[in-house]
């Protein structure tokens, strides 16, 4: 499969796992009871062996007989009631009905047909679920809606928090499938003290082909109990029925497959809930719901569930809608310039390729291409000849019109990107870094094709766990597991364009029934070729190139010719372009472009250089003086041949002197502030060295005299000498606060990169500061710290630094019989915050901004009346940024304040995970 989102070569063969029948496998779970009868509903062929718990009689009691034989009456009404809902529709058709008073005990009864029977499953329900909660028949759609793009996160944020609310499942996600099967977490609600899932990536063997089928059969599934014996299912003995398993695909009962229940215990996961988000009759995503502890989930809550994905669905549909409305409205656009100038008299490939507005914006790609008769005309970003003989083979043996791939490599493989043996430079936008191609085969004998390329974009996917990982065979066992670890694993992915959308093989499939109609149906092969060959030859007079090539405003342009076996030369230029480099008219067409490089001052290998992007080069001008120029190249045009290349290259000169000036300056100003700070610790080192020796002096003979080492003395004496030791420490305690200060400012601060327990932390600077003065004035609010661990990398002592600071300042500004807390857990986006908050005095919003700064204090009288220097928050600043984190504040005067810290999510390590091996950082 290809690379992002699929699934990567594993070293098991998980053939197993897709091929295992999860829907025959003979067995239901054991908080309910199932009964199959045959087609006409007139007797009963399978039960489950638990049915006696349900009936009170045995299997061999019931098996051979009729419902009203086996059933209580009020339960065997409804029964008829459902049975005739549905009719003798087979396929994903389902009713649920709650049993009424008077049975013997409540519970819910769920009634559908398939594969030839009709399935009765009932559930037993909890008194505060007699209620009828729910409709009495209940259709299962085919499909949903469509779902969009645009609000997708937000609705689907919306979709999952209130899934949460009516549930009250620990963790409730929105799972959506990538085109390669692979699944990501959208939007997710969950428990503060659980490891967030959202924006991670989960290999499409995790849901293996027959589940996703099933998905799209049965659209919701609840597991109860990942720990249940399951219950076996007991045939009619002596009939057909007998020798196979009754298919459960649209079961609710249904047991689960012994592979996922281990994959779900690894997860620390006891019960889910899943919901099926189908569009067109495929599997789009799920909504997951999951509970650490065993939960059977009744009726009224999973009619909630499917209510809320209804209501997703309705709202994203809408957004979709909207979408497709813009883009057809910009493929009719595209269409009508191409008609008008069809119509106008231009050739088609000039009407293609030409022009301000092109098919490549049109596609919003970055190359396109026109191929008939032999001939290719190409414009932007390319692949190579050999790279585009392998697509075109490729594209012609496609069944459809259109071929479209957005991982090029993948799809052809290892191919040479050059241009041949003796090519003495690569042909500009013909390069090999083309990830995506879309291309409509108009012909295939003869082959005539359009074509459109994207250039790969950079991104991180972030996986659950290892994603070349995503099963493990243990030592003794037969079977594969699956894996064990679902830390964030991060991979670079570099060889993939943007995906292709449907517009854009219904925008290229239109504009080739456009120029098929315009050249006839005679042959167009031979007509697009002609129209390449003539593009050609008027190009090759620069009289005739297409207007507003050379004109760029305040930018000089210089169009250079190259072919095959020979070097670009000039075949025209712009009047900026002359001024830039005191050139006269007429001078330089004609030449070289490495003779023209040389003669104004540049690299006589420019072109190489700017192809590889945009290049700034620094030249003289008698008029001008010193100048930098940004230079740009583009490909205008090449023309392929029988083996000779044309091409035209359009190169623009903007003068960044200005800018690169003021760079200069911010430079060296940058270099004057570093060489000062660097000063500034210097001074301070020395300076702090001279003053520690006699203050360690001074409060040693204060501790002295304290002990009465130094002989007796009064009590007034031993009072001064406790007085002059805490102010020594306290100075002592600002020198070192200043020289930390300077070396975090200074970047020479160094923090060590070890597994951290926030919660242990949190609750070790909550007990010290409950042991400190004034400590027991206050309230201190319970619940903040998460039973469980919650890992980190970072420096412990910095940390604890941060948490003490924030609660000693909320202990020093709340008054007496206020409140002061402490909270930690996650972020919805994996981050890791810790909240200090109080009922202080609070701090004017004027005052906010400079709090963090060194020194600074309120200005307030009960501010200015506590001690402190004011190198706190600063200090607390720096270490928070030291972790890569950032560090805020909301107060009201009166009120108190909060103190966030948020820690990235490159920083938290997966709870439960072995700290000293811990995930590769998401």
């Amino acid at each position: 499969m290809p690379k992002d989102g699929g699934t990567p070569p594993t070293g098991l063969d998980l053939s197993e796992c897709e091929a295992e029948p999860i829907h025959l496998l003979g067995h239901i779970q054991p908080h309910g009871y199932l009964l199959a009868l045959d087609a006409d509903a007139t007797r009963i062929t399978h039960v489950s062996a638990n049915i006696a718990g349900f009936l009170g009689q045995p299997p061999e009691a019931v098996l051979g007989k009729s419902l009203p034989d086996v059933l209580e009456a009020p339960v065997a009404q409804r029964l008829v009631d459902l049975i005739r809902g549905i009719g003798t529709r087979a396929g994903p058709t389902a009713a649920t009905a709650v049993c009424p008073p008077g049975s013997s005990e409540p519970c819910a009864v769920t009634v559908h047909r398939h594969a030839g029977r009709l399935f009765v499953e009932v559930e037993r329900l909890p008194a505060e679920e007699t209620a009828p909660t729910v409709p009495a028949l209940t259709a299962v759609p085919d499909s949903l809606a469509e779902m969009g793009d645009d609000v997708l996160h937000r609705l689907a944020d919306r979709a999952v928090r209130a899934v949460a609310e009516e549930t009250g499942y620990d963790r409730v996600m929105i799972y959506m499938f990538h085109p390669d099967w692979s699944g990501e977490v959208i939007a997710e609600m969950r428990r503060p003290e659980m490891v967030p899932y959202l924006g991670l990536r989960y290999p499409a063997t995790d849901i293996p082909s027959q589940a996703r089928q099933l998905f799209t059969l049965n659209l919701l599934r609840v597991i109860a109990d990942v720990d249940a014996r399951p219950v076996s299912i007991v045939a009619e003995p002596g009939t057909a029925e007998d020798a196979q398993a009754p298919d459960l695909s649209l079961s609710g009962l249904r047991s689960v497959s012994p592979y996922h229940l281990e994959y779900m215990r690894n997860m620390g996961v006891a019960a889910s809930l899943t919901a099926s988000i189908i569009i067109d009759g495929e599997l789009w995503g799920m909504v997951a719901c999951h509970h650490r502890r065993p939960r059977l989930t009744p009726p009224a809550q999973r009619a909630a569930v499917m209510r809320r994905v209804g209501d997703l669905v309705a709202h994203v549909k809408a957004q979709e809608q909207m979408e497709a409305v813009r883009r057809a409205r910009a493929v009719d656009f595209a269409m009508g310039r191409l008609d008008r100038r069809l119509s106008e008299g231009q050739d088609p490939v000039s009407a293609l390729l030409m022009g301000d507005q092109r098919l490549v914006e049109d596609l919003e790609a970055q190359g396109a291409m026109v191929a008939a008769d032999g001939a290719m005309a190409l414009v932007g970003r390319c692949p190579s000849g050999p790279v585009i003989a392998r697509v075109l083979e490729m594209a012609a043996r496609t069944d459809g019109p259109v071929f479209m791939t957005d991982a090029l490599s993948a799809e052809i493989g290892a191919v040479g990107d050059g241009e041949g043996p003796n090519a003495d430079e690569p042909v500009v936008g013909v390069s090999g870094d083309i990830a995506g191609c879309a291309v409509l085969v108009m012909s295939r004998a003869p082959l005539v094709a359009i074509a459109a390329f994207r250039e790969p974009e950079s991104r991180n996917v972030f996986w659950a766990g290892d994603p070349n990982k995503p099963a493990i065979r243990e030592e003794g066992k037969e079977r594969i597991s699956p894996r064990n670890s679902f830390a964030a694993w991060r991979e670079r992915v570099e060889d993939r364009s943007r995906p292709w959308e449907r517009w854009c093989a219904d925008l290229l499939t239109r504009a080739g029934t456009a120029v098929g109609r315009h050249v006839g149906a005679d042959n167009p092969a031979e007509a697009l070729g002609n129209a390449v060959r003539g593009l050609a030859m008027r190009f090759k007079d620069a009289r005739t190139v297409p207007g507003g090539t050379l004109d760029a405003a305040g930018q000089g342009v210089l169009l250079t010719l190259r072919q095959s076996g020979h070097r670009a030369r000039v075949v025209a230029t712009n009047q900026t372009f002359l001024d830039l480099f005191d050139l006269e008219p007429g001078t330089i067409e004609g030449e070289s472009l490495h003779t023209v490089a040389a003669r104004i001052g540049l690299p006589d290998d420019l072109r190489r250089k700017v192809l590889s992007g945009p290049q700034t080069f620094d030249c003289w001008s008698r008029s001008l003086g010193r100048r930098a120029l940004e230079t740009v190249a583009r490909n205008m045009l090449a023309v392929r041949d029988n083996g000779s290349v044309v091409e035209w290259d359009v190169f623009t000169f903007r003068d960044v002197t200005a800018f690169h000036r003021t760079a200069e300056a911010l430079a060296a100003a940058r270099d004057e502030a570093v060489t000062a700070s660097r000063q500034k610790s210097e001074f301070l080192a020395n300076v702090s060295h001279e003053l520690k020796t006699p203050l360690n002096a001074i409060i040693g003979f204060s501790e002295l005299i304290q002990s009465g080492r130094v002989g007796p003395t009064s009590d007034r004496v031993t009072d001064y000498a406790r007085i002059i030791g805490e102010a020594g420490h306290h100075l002592l305690t600002m020198i070192n606060d200043l020289l930390d200060l300077s070396r975090a400012e200074a970047g020479r601060q160094i923090i060590e990169d070890e597994p951290v327990n926030l919660t242990t932390l949190a609750r070790d600077c909550l007990s010290w500061m409950r042991s400190q003065p004034r400590g027991d004035a206050v309230t201190w609010t319970p619940g903040g710290v998460p039973d469980g661990p919650l890992w980190v990398r970072g420096d412990s002592r910095a940390l604890r630094r941060v948490l003490l600071n924030l609660l000693g300042n909320a202990l020093k500004f709340t008054p007496d019989g206020g409140t002061v807390g402490l909270v930690v857990g996650h972020m919805g986006d994996g981050s890791v915050f810790l909240e200090a908050r109080d009922t202080g005095i609070g701090i004017p919003a004027d005052e906010v901004e400079s709090i963090f700064q060194p020194f600074r204090r309120g200005k307030g009288a009960n501010v200015s009346a506590r001690e402190g220097a004011g190198l706190g928050l600063a200090m607390t600043k720096a270490m928070v940024d030291l972790h890569g984190g950032r560090i805020t504040v909301e107060s009201t005067v009166g009120t108190g304040s909060t103190f966030r810290v948020l820690l990235p999510r490159d920083r938290v390590l997966r709870s439960g995970s072995d700290p000293i091996n811990p995930a590769q950082p998401a």
